[in-house]
């Protein structure tokens, strides 16, 4: 059977836990410090939170951290995961498609090596 992403899995434990505290999604995103829509996109998997989100999302529940993430499987292959390919470094890009970037107040290309 194959694994769900783990984003859709922490969501699901994040809101099991927030319904078990009879918290809405506006108090507990209001006691974890972010945005509601934010909360919102955790809880259905599209977004991932970083360990300090997870902090303080398990500090804002009174719950310890590993509470929210106990529940989650553990994939056996990356693909499994959800994990994608790295894209190749940039400056392996010909020159002709490196993007540039802004810096020191413009915008300016990348020179050529």
């Amino acid at each position: 059977m194959p694994t769900m992403d783990i984003r859709v899995e922490f969501g699901r434990a994040l809101k099991a836990a927030r319904v078990a505290q009879g918290l809405s999604q506006e108090e507990l995103a209001f006691r974890a410090g972010m945005s509601v829509p934010y909360l919102s996109n955790l809880e259905r998997g599209r977004s991932g939170p970083s360990l300090v989100m997870m902090h303080d999302l398990a500090v804002a529940l009174g719950v310890h951290l590993s509470a929210l993430v106990a529940p989650m499987t553990m994939a056996t292959t990356p693909a499994a995961a959800g994990r994608k390919r790295p894209r190749e470094d940039w400056w392996q890009r010909p020159a002709s498609a490196r993007r540039g970037c802004i810096r020191d107040g413009g915008w300016r290309w990348w020179p050529d090596r």
